[in-house]
């Protein structure tokens, strides 16, 4: 591993109201996450809030492109021809791991918090709200080093599950992710 590598997505949020558990954002290419063939490190994630509302989301990485419920469908349900999921299919999304951006370490200003080394800073600002996750350390690797599912050689893909009933925009969330090589 020698740089730092930074990744702008703004995933298709679901444009309505969302309850805890409900999909806020189906998965989402990051691409260029990782050297083609190979494998990076998750390091930093920084999401822009335009709603301006803290409220805590679920992201789910994976190494392959996962088809799932519609945005604003009740839980994170893989989805195979309108049926639902196998083992089959979870093992051939690729499941990396998961990260929660936890707004709850404060309210206006700025909180910071670190839980089990990986650290958390939330800065509310008129209009907006920015979460800051950083020491993630959470290896990351394209889909078509498993050879299962459908890849790109240098992506990784995201999807965002909410925790609490929340109001977004279609656009509303928009990511920045540093990964090291």
């Amino acid at each position: 591993m020698s740089g730092l590598h930074t990744v702008r997505v703004t995933p298709a949020t679901h444009a309505s109201e969302v309850e805890n558990g409900e999909i806020v954002f189906i998965p989402t290419e990051i691409p260029n996450a990782c050297p083609r063939n190979g494998t990076s490190m998750l390091k930093q994630i920084k999401c822009h809030l335009l709603d301006d509302h803290a409220s805590d989301i679920e992201l789910l990485f994976f190494s392959n492109s996962a088809s799932m419920e519609a945005i604003g469908a009740a839980g994170a349900k893989f989805i195979f021809g309108g049926g639902n999921t196998t083992d089959t299919l979870v093992e051939q999304a690729g499941v990396l791991g998961d990260v929660m951006l936890d707004a709850s370490v404060g309210v206006a200003g700025t909180a910071v918090s670190n839980q089990d080394g990986i650290h958390h800073e939330v800065k509310d600002y008129t209009g907006s709200l920015i979460h800051i996750v950083r020491n993630i350390n959470l290896p990351v690797n394209p889909g078509n080093l498993t050879s299962t599912g459908t890849s790109t050689p240098s992506s990784i893909y995201f999807a965002g599950i909410a925790t609490a009933t929340k109001t977004y925009t279609a656009a509303g969330l928009v990511f920045e992710f540093v990964f090291e090589f």
